[in-house]
């Protein structure tokens, strides 16, 4: 556990954790707020359709980490982690000030299944 690899490891089994706890319950009730003006319906379909954006950012992310760790090192692949943790805490953040339906509401999703899907075959 207190290995140098490790301690570069720790914090990104830590934040995956938190992560995803914290945005698998926020993330259908944030996407509903961009759309308001539809029915209770609709905004299910829609937080839906936006969260299957989810799974396809699961696949690339996993197909990536895994020529980063295998062609760079395993240091390269938690740099590439840490940049996705900033890029879904951007997105999420411009999301929710928006509060607007759009394409954000999708890159926040690819960008938070790009992170998981990274962080799940780096720690494999």
């Amino acid at each position: 556990m207190c290995s140098p690899r490790m301690r570069w490891l720790l914090p990104q089994i830590f934040w995956t954790g938190i992560s995803i706890a914290y945005w698998s319950g926020l993330a259908a009730t944030i996407i509903v707020r961009t759309i308001p003006d539809k029915s209770d319906s609709d905004q299910l379909v829609a937080s839906l359709l936006a969260l299957s954006v989810l799974g396809a950012g699961e696949m690339v992310g996993s197909l990536i980490m895994a020529q980063v760790v295998d062609r760079l090192s395993s240091r390269a692949g938690v740099i590439l982690n840490v940049i996705n943790v900033v890029l879904v805490w951007l997105f999420s953040f411009l999301m929710i000030s928006q509060n607007t339906e759009g394409a954000l509401v999708y890159l926040f999703t690819f960008s938070w299944g790009f992170m998981d899907g990274a962080v799940n075959t780096h720690t494999q």
